[in-house]
């Protein structure tokens, strides 16, 4: 895969080490996914509020359970892809009218859309709190670990999304769910499809619970909950930590339809290998209970910082949507998750991701 990245203008003003910061979580994902792809993301500074990141994306959509299904099935596959698609239901597991939507780019990745120019996704930071663009000393106290927000930012764009209801509004098209909200479980063998109940990420129907799910209503409920310890992927951060992507975070975006690499890079914040061969073993051969962290997961002393985002408009024109909880009127389907907060405190205000 490769990211195709745009910059705003207010980036001239950036401090050093933002746009090598962002090239370098870029290089991350394209060494560790393989899938022949081009993503298109902008990237701008200027958020405030006391919000670390935020993102909007183009949806497409809709499909049927069976189109998400067979595309899913039809990728390369890791030994986490055999094991989610074992688990996959034979037959669509939500009632009632609904349909499937998902970003842009994970339908490049599905094949399920074709190359194009148009934009995938819009990534914006903060001027302010402070962030730390160097980690290879750790993170400064009362600072944030400015690669984790990027890597959360860019894999929301990459379709690691629920739109699961129980927001203030859904998120995406109303009676819409993404592929990610099929790996959301309460128990073995039962899914659930509500933000609000509590739930874990298992890519084997519910026995192994690879991280929990956030399930606060203000928050992003694709994101971990603080559970996860500091995560790229989690829906808090605190400052002075590095958060890391772990093999976990990896496995979610393979099962979702990334082709994981193989081959461990060794400049990676995680190996793909790790993620891909550690997982197959640790669900097949030694399942947690159920609603228990899987021995499968690494340790999580250093993870990255989250974000929280708001999805664009779909198809060709992604336009951004500013807030989760707008309620503008839109022809094309769209997407959009809500504000995730910062454990840490800056000038003893909580900090706000999206």
């Amino acid at each position: 895969m490769k990211f195709n990245l745009t910059y705003g203008p207010d980036i001239a003003n950036a401090p050093d080490g933002f746009k090598a910061t962002v090239e370098a979580v870029a290089a991350f994902f394209e060494s560790t996914f393989t899938d022949p792809v081009t993503i298109n993301v902008k990237v701008e500074r200027g958020l405030s509020g006391g919000l670390l990141g935020h993102s909007d994306y183009a949806l497409t959509g809709p499909y049927t359970f069976a189109q998400i299904t067979t595309a899913l099935a039809q990728e390369t596959h890791s030994g986490s892809d055999v094991i989610a698609l074992a688990h996959l239901p034979t037959v669509d597991p939500i009632s009632g009218t609904h349909a499937y939507y998902m970003t842009s780019a994970q339908a490049k990745a599905l094949g399920l859309q074709g190359p194009s120019d148009a934009l995938d996704g819009t990534v914006q930071f903060a001027n302010n709190p402070p962030f730390d663009y160097d980690r290879s000393d750790g993170i400064t106290p009362g600072s944030y670990d400015f690669y984790g927000t990027v890597a959360h930012e860019l894999s929301d764009v990459m379709g690691r999304e629920l739109n699961a209801i129980g927001n203030e509004v859904q998120t995406g098209k109303p009676n819409g769910y993404y592929p990610f909200d099929l790996f959301k479980y309460s128990a073995a063998g039962v899914p659930t499809f509500v933000g609000t109940t509590p739930g874990y990420f298992s890519p084997d129907g519910g026995v192994t619970n690879l991280d929990n799910f956030n399930a606060d209503s203000d928050d992003d409920f694709g994101d971990w909950a603080s559970s996860a310890g500091d995560d790229a992927f989690r829906a808090f951060s605190d400052s002075g930590v590095v958060n890391a992507v772990t093999p976990t975070d990896i496995v979610v975006m393979d099962v979702i339809g990334w082709d994981a690499r193989l081959a461990a890079q060794a400049s990676s914040p995680c190996s793909a290998t790790a993620a891909v061969a550690a997982a197959a073993p640790a669900m097949a051969a030694a399942p947690a209970a159920a609603g228990t962290p899987s021995a499968f997961r690494s340790p999580r002393t250093k993870r990255l910082a989250m974000t929280r985002r708001s999805p664009q408009q779909a198809t060709s024109r992604p336009s951004a949507i500013s807030r989760a909880r707008s309620t503008s009127a839109v022809s094309e389907p769209i997407g959009t998750s809500f504000d995730a907060r910062a454990n840490g405190r800056r000038a003893g205000a909580d900090v706000t991701l999206r």
